[in-house]
């Protein structure tokens, strides 16, 4: 941008600077018709003095303006059809990139140009200062949209990554970097308001942002449970905590994830209603997600009357270690289930183990189950074994006779 020289007492001579004249007013006349013809001429007279004085400036200008729209369409092909098509080769991502932020580039470049051309010359008037504050404005206008689409590529190029990385994941990583796409567009405009408001119309930024601060204070205090919120769903995002389709419990909600927003998530409860829970209540609460375990370790229970004898009883263990051998391919091979007698209970005598089903869908869970207990119901049957239930057994002592 044009820096005004500073003044002194001996200068040299300024160039003739054209004073336009009014024309005369048409109601004077007939005798206004040659009067006005005069004033054009002399105002054409004006204008071509100044031009003939400025003839060296004005070719300096013109010569350096047309460089810089040379030089503006080499810098745009070079980085649109040799630099991006060669990086793309070694990743698709940065030769988009390149491609997009090439306009971006070249019209800096271009603007610079044109503004240097603008400081080769004096115009008469305020023209110097309004140009020069066009092209301050087109600058910083330029430089925002390019900062702006630099977060979109690299927004892009991460939203990529974590596709290719994790597709069941993908719905809450996109999530996060919209959340940070917003944010950092955000600060980018106002610090770029700020630097306008400095710049171009010399306002002073200082009380602007100390209200700023004020408002923000005032803001964040009226607005609690919405940071709150906000600060949750950065937890959610940034721990993975859960994503869109896992069955989670959190307090007395349990169903599955349907969305994860900025405020809130949204449960689908088995029976079918739809259950809104704050990220605030989220961060602060214990959250069981039974959609990313591994496996499910299932406890059993069987109990029998207390007439079973021992040789009964280790018949019973028996027929049970054999179950768990034949469906041996829908257990961990590396967690043996482990049953034995335990207890001698109020009614019966209790045999208890812990199977690990190799299996994470719950409704398969349900099918190992019912196999797992209807092979143990009809091998007990077949060896002659009997389940207890709560029973009671009155005893009735005969009086003694009489005499």
């Amino acid at each position: 941008m044009k820096i005004p020289a500073s003044t002194e007492t001996d200068t040299p001579a300024q160039s003739p600077i054209p004073v336009l004249r009014p024309a005369p007013n048409p109601a004077e006349g007939d005798e206004s018709i040659p009067v006005a013809i005069s004033a054009l001429a002399n105002n054409a007279s004006e204008v071509g003095s100044w031009f003939e004085a400025n003839r060296i400036p004005l070719q300096k200008c013109g010569t350096s303006a047309l460089i810089s729209v040379v030089v503006f369409f080499a810098i745009l092909l070079t980085l649109r059809h040799v630099i991006s098509k060669g990086a793309a080769k070694l990743s698709e991502g940065l030769g988009k990139f390149i491609h997009k932020l090439s306009m971006h580039i070249a019209l800096l470049f271009l603007f610079t140009g044109l503004s240097y051309s603008n400081s080769l010359i004096d115009f008469p008037g305020h023209i110097d200062q309004i140009i020069d504050k066009i092209f301050f404005a087109l600058f910083i206008l330029i430089f925002l949209a390019g900062i702006l689409n630099f977060i979109n590529a690299i927004d892009n190029v991460w939203s990529q990554r974590f596709r290719r990385r994790n597709q069941e994941t993908y719905a809450t990583s996109k999530l996060m970097l919209d959340l940070l796409r917003r944010l950092a567009k955000t600060v980018v405009w106002f610090i770029a308001i700020l630097f306008i408001l400095q710049n171009l119309f010399h306002v002073e930024i200082t009380p602007l942002i100390t209200g700023a601060g004020v408002v923000g204070v005032a803001v964040a205090f009226a607005a609690q449970n919405t940071i709150a919120n906000l600060f949750g769903a950065f937890s959610i995002l940034g721990s993975q905590l859960f994503k869109v389709g896992d069955w989670i419990k959190i307090g007395d909600a349990e169903g599955t994830v349907e969305q994860i927003g900025l405020r809130s998530i949204r449960v689908r409860a088995f029976e079918g209603r739809v259950i809104d829970i704050p990220n605030r209540v989220i961060a602060d609460t214990q959250l069981d997600n039974f959609s990313n375990r591994a496996f499910y370790r299932e406890p059993f229970r069987f109990d029998l009357v207390y007439q079973t004898s021992p040789e009964q009883m280790r018949n019973a263990l028996a027929i049970i270690e054999e179950i768990c051998k034949e469906m041996a391919d829908h257990m961990l091979p590396d967690h043996p289930a482990r049953f034995a007698f335990t207890e001698c209970a109020t009614y019966s005598l209790r045999i208890q183990g812990y199977v690990w089903f190799n299996t994470t869908n719950w409704y398969t869970l349900q099918d190992y189950k019912g196999k797992f207990n209807m092979a143990v119901l009809q091998r007990f049957n077949d060896a002659g074994l009997s389940f207890a239930y709560p029973t009671s057994t009155l005893f009735m002592q005969k009086g003694a006779e009489g005499n």
